[in-house]
């Protein structure tokens, strides 16, 4: 099934709505909060009582049909052509990300050069896209989503395991006195220890 047949699909599974009102009632489902749709926006009783009608259907509780984030992001691209809504991430796990990238790097040749940042590119997959904001740059790798402050924890984890291993170590000499970036936008060597 492609895209648009997904959205009809979808379409009919919420009374004929729009796919862009349902879009916006799983973001806020998702997000925990009730849909604010209602009478102040109105011009008249009758729009007052559309709004209402709405308000009651997009707060009802019932799912909208839409599977999981990566699906709702992947809706958003085919709509809007970029994403527009984000859902608040849950629980994102810094040190199983970080223990992947772990793994990861010990089946690279010897002395592979790599930042925290193209490990997790690595990794997860190149982001399916990019959403900038006040705050940098929000990351989608599928259902995971990785915004800019999060890579600062992410790096502090891996160099936390790569430390606590004893076996290897991530040598940032190479870079030592220059201005390139931020901490997991520069490369390391990821190498065995010297004995």
């Amino acid at each position: 099934m492609n895209i648009q047949e997904r959205i009809t699909q979808i379409e009919a599974q919420n009374d004929g709505r729009s796919i862009h009102v349902i879009l916006e009632k799983y973001w806020f489902q998702r997000n925990g909060e009730k849909v604010p749709i209602g009478k102040e926006w109105a011009e008249s009783e009758e729009e007052e009582e559309k709004y209402e009608k709405e308000r009651v259907w997009a707060n009802n509780g019932k799912l909208t049909g839409i599977r999981d984030d990566e699906e709702f992001y992947s809706l958003q691209r085919a709509v809007y052509k970029k994403v527009i809504m984000i859902v608040e991430k849950r629980n994102l796990d810094y040190k199983a990300i970080a223990s992947r990238i772990y793994s990861y790097l010990k089946t690279r040749p010897k002395r592979t050069e790599i930042s925290t940042h193209e490990a997790v590119d690595k990794v997860l997959g190149k982001p399916e896209a990019q959403y900038a904001d006040y705050k940098g740059y929000t990351y989608f790798y599928g259902g995971t989503v990785i915004e800019e402050d999060d890579f600062w924890d992410i790096h502090t984890s891996l160099m936390g395991k790569i430390r606590m291993g004893h076996k290897y170590e991530a040598d940032f000499s190479k870079y030592d006195g220059a201005c390139v970036g931020l901490p997991y936008n520069i490369p390391f060597v990821f190498k065995l220890k010297n004995k």
